[in-house]
């Protein structure tokens, strides 16, 4: 992005299209700012770039989505993670301050713009709106409005930074002397009138989906900069220069002493018909030469009075009798003022007052906007650039610009580095023929950045929105998860075995079910082994494929025995869980401790989802031969994430008899057009499966999965969420297997320790 530029620089040489990656710093070199200044343009161009990249033009995370519009109870009743407290206070000052802006952060064009607080429209930090929509006004301005955000950057001096309550740019321990400068990001919320025939859902929906729409919606006259293209040149003089023939060589161009960078900045613009007529203005220090403004006065016989906080700051960078100056303050910045250009009559060192030629509304002028005065090089040069017919438009010591037919708007500028070394200036040029003649460019900014926020309709004591923010579903934060079970991950359970064999006695074999401690029979055959899910699960899902009992033991080789144990597996309810004395594995060590375990569930009966499910073993098989002759040191529980789903709601749709095209595989172009409304642009390549005729359909598309159901002659349109894994921890019960950003499987271990009994 391209601000303000103000500063006293040397150039700006951060060139895009160059495709730079960084700048490397060499020993002994001479350090400029320009190369600091392209570092950092280089990095936050890449920033902005990859925001672009993921989220689009304009948009935010669902989490943390800001700026919505808010202009009514319903919006409000409606904002997540705030309590009833805080919607009332909110209401409140909707009804008494006017419409609130959202707040959270947003994306334009990879910029990222924050609102910290729910604010009023019309206290927006950086802009005063004519229309404040409080409830008298809202009378008086009924219709249908185009709510959006206007963004730029603005450049912050130690001026304008000045503030008493707070640390300013300005070091005072070196006197107060000017180091380096700031920018400024810049929000603006503004309104624009539409045609009051416009039903707003169609048109926001519109806007939501086609940029381009929105653009022409908002019109040519506000979006900055301008398409305006000027073209700047050194020419030798016809004659040698008597001034500085002794100084410059005749066959320079450039005849300046100093090397300089050029401004030139469309002043005002005035709209003839369908031509524009604009004035400009130059100045050769980038327009960085300011003077603070500490107090105005004003009579007939002086004219108009300033107090500057100091005059002079070297001899290029004072003010003289004759000079053109403008004065600058805040709000002629942030609100697009009306601007003049004054010049200066008379000047007192001794007191540092300057007297100026010209009228200034003082009253719109407060202290704390930090007034400065700018000195410029020139008056206000007028030109019309669609009868210019390739006329050229002298500065000063040979540099020339010439200006292209286009639209221009205020505050369109370009920088033109000029070099004594070269005799030149710094411009791009293009072959026509065997010759290098100057390209046209484009302003080189003020860059301003729109997006859509919403539409609104206002009417007497009544008003409505239509939402037309894009917001991104953050849905690798939502996987479900396992949060409890009837056991503890790495609980230890202890089971008797035979000593030595006496005589005349036979021998009694090792058995899983022969109990000491704690009763691993009642847990596998009657609770049953139940696992309770953060959110509930699709019963279709569970299966002996997505869920597993393993017994495992290590054999005399050192491998692993696997024998999978047949299970039951039912939907339930927990009804009760309590506190347990339980043994677990830390390492090697056997450790007890007390952790919440689940004691009581209840059975659910035709079911689509389910809380929680317990895998029971048949009693019948303690007596198999799978345990009657064989010994065992784990019992594993794997639940296959990938195969085991629950469902979120996206949107539903009116079935407008497109249960037909489902039947056969096709997703209807009106469906499709409401995923791109909700953030979702299904590919070509998304593939429908028929489940249920007329009733169930199931849509994947590459990693995603959904699900269609028509009910009560809608469709109801579901994403599938896969179990993320997680394990149950001692006094972790949470703490996920994986990253949180895709399914995986559970796996909880169940130990068991063969304890020796005598004859």
């Amino acid at each position: 992005m391209q601000g303000e530029f103000r500063g006293d620089f040397t150039r700006n040489t951060y060139d895009k299209s160059k495709q730079f990656l960084r700048v490397l710093m060499q020993q002994g070199r001479v350090q400029l700012d320009a190369d600091w200044n392209e570092q950092v343009s280089i990095l936050l161009d890449r920033i902005q770039t990859l925001a672009k990249d993921i989220i689009g033009l304009h948009g935010g995370l669902e989490e943390n989505c800001g700026f919505e519009f808010i202009v009514t109870e319903e919006q409000i009743n409606n904002l997540k993670n705030l309590s009833d407290d805080e919607k009332t206070k909110l209401k409140k000052r909707l009804l008494f301050e006017g419409f609130l802006i959202g707040k959270g952060n947003y994306y334009v064009e990879g910029i990222l713009c924050e609102n910290n607080n729910y604010i009023p429209f019309a206290q927006q930090p950086h802009f005063i709106p004519e229309l404040s929509l409080e409830s008298r006004e809202l009378k008086e301005n009924p219709g249908n409005y185009l709510v959006y955000l206007d963004v730029w950057e603005r450049h912050i001096t130690y001026i304008e930074d000045y503030d008493k309550a707070r640390i300013g740019i300005r070091e005072v321990a070196l006197g107060g002397a000017d180091t380096a400068t700031r920018s400024k990001l810049i929000w603006q919320v503004k309104l624009k009138t539409i045609d009051n025939d416009y039903n707003i859902k169609t048109v926001g929906q519109q806007v939501r989906r086609d940029y381009n729409y929105f653009h022409n919606l908002l019109g040519q006259n506000q979006l900055k900069s301008g398409n305006g293209m000027l073209r700047a040149r050194a020419t030798k003089p016809v004659t040698p220069s008597s001034k500085k023939s002794c100084i410059m060589p005749f066959y320079y161009k450039f005849r300046g002493t100093e090397n300089q960078l050029y401004r030139v900045e469309i002043f005002d613009v005035y709209q003839t018909g369908e031509n524009q007529k604009l004035t400009f203005v130059w100045s050769r220090d980038n327009s960085s030469v300011v003077f603070p403004i500490v107090a105005f006065s004003s009579n007939e016989s002086l004219g108009l009075t300033l107090t500057l906080e100091h005059l002079k700051r070297g001899d290029d960078f004072s003010l003289s009798v004759g000079d053109w100056v403008e004065i600058v303050y805040d709000t002629s910045v942030l609100h697009d003022a009306p601007r003049e250009l004054l010049k200066v009559e008379k000047i007192d060192t001794i007191e540092n007052l300057v007297i100026l030629q010209g009228d200034v509304n003082f009253e719109r002028i407060g202290s704390e906007q930090s007034p400065l005065l700018r000195r410029w090089d020139s008056h206000e040069i007028s030109v019309e650039p669609q009868n210019q017919k390739d006329e050229w438009i002298t500065l000063e010591d040979g540099v020339e610009v010439q200006f292209s037919d286009g639209f221009y708007q205020v505050s369109d500028y370009w920088l033109i580095p000029a070099r004594t070394a070269t005799g030149d200036i710094e411009w791009p040029k293009i072959k026509e023929g065997s010759k290098l003649v100057p390209e046209a460019q484009k302003p080189h900014g003020v860059a301003h950045y729109y997006a859509p926020l919403a539409i609104i309709s206002l009417a007497p004591n009544q008003a409505e929105a239509y939402d037309c923010r894009n917001i991104a579903n953050q849905t690798k934060f939502e996987l479900n998860r396992v949060v409890n079970a009837s056991w503890h991950h790495d609980q230890v359970f202890e089971v008797s075995s035979v000593g030595e064999q006496g005589e005349g006695e036979s021998t009694t074999p090792d058995q899983i079910f022969a109990i000491k401690s704690q009763d691993l029979t009642n847990l596998l055959t009657q609770l049953g082994l139940v696992i309770e899910f953060q959110k509930p699960v699709q019963v279709d899902s569970l299966h002996q494929r997505s869920v597993l009992l393993w017994a495992q033991k290590i054999n005399a080789s050192g491998g692993v025995e696997t024998y999978i144990l047949p299970i039951n597996i039912e939907p339930v309810e927990v009804k009760k869980r309590e506190v347990k004395s339980i043994r677990w594995f830390i390492g090697n060590e056997v450790v007890n401790g007390e952790f919440n375990l689940i004691t009581e569930v209840e059975s659910l009966k035709n079911q689509d989802f389910t809380p929680a499910i317990r895998l029971i073993v048949p009693k019948d098989w303690s007596t198999k031969d799978i345990f009657t002759k064989n010994s065992f040191s784990q019992l594993k529980v794997i639940l296959h994430g990938d195969l085991i789903w629950n469902e979120e709601t996206l949107f539903d749709s009116p079935n407008s008899n497109e249960t037909k095209k489902l039947n056969d595989g096709i997703v209807p172009d009106n469906l499709r057009q409401q995923f791109i409304e909700k953030g979702i642009a299904l590919s070509q390549k998304a593939l429908l499966f028929k489940e249920k005729e007329n009733l169930k359909w199931r849509l994947i598309d590459k990693e995603k999965m959904y699900v269609i159901r028509q009910e009560n002659n809608k469709l109801i349109i579901n994403i599938v969420h896969a179990l993320d894994g997680n394990y149950i921890w001692p006094g972790v019960p949470d703490l996920p297997s994986g990253n949180g950003s895709g399914a995986g499987d559970w796996i909880s271990v169940i130990n068991i320790q063969a304890t020796i009994f005598p004859k």
